[in-house]
């Protein structure tokens, strides 16, 4: 299953565009050809500054709720469960 890790407003404000997009692009492509999903948590809101170690790692307080969120939207679907009340959806690009 693809997905994209996150990353914190700094770290995304330094991407480069092109090099982001190329990205996205192949990791979409690669979900389609597998007819699978793909999961971009880059730009996901539900994070904040408390949630990380750095620009781009997670803390254990992070983790642990990336861990959820992951189980929740993208690995109990594809098992046929529900996604728990948990969580809500997110704004992927």
């Amino acid at each position: 299953m693809p997905f994209n890790s996150l990353a914190f407003a700094t770290y995304r404000r330094d991407i480069d565009p092109a090099v982001f997009g190329e990205m996205i692009q192949a990791a979409t492509s690669l979900a389609a050809r597998h007819g699978i999903p793909f999961h971009d948590y880059i730009p996901d809101g539900r994070f904040t500054l408390d949630d990380f170690y750095d620009n781009d790692h997670l803390n254990a307080r992070g983790a642990e709720k990336f861990t959820r969120l992951l189980l929740d939207e993208a690995v109990s679907p594809l098992l046929g469960g529900a996604p728990s009340s948990r969580t809500t959806a997110h704004g992927a690009s």
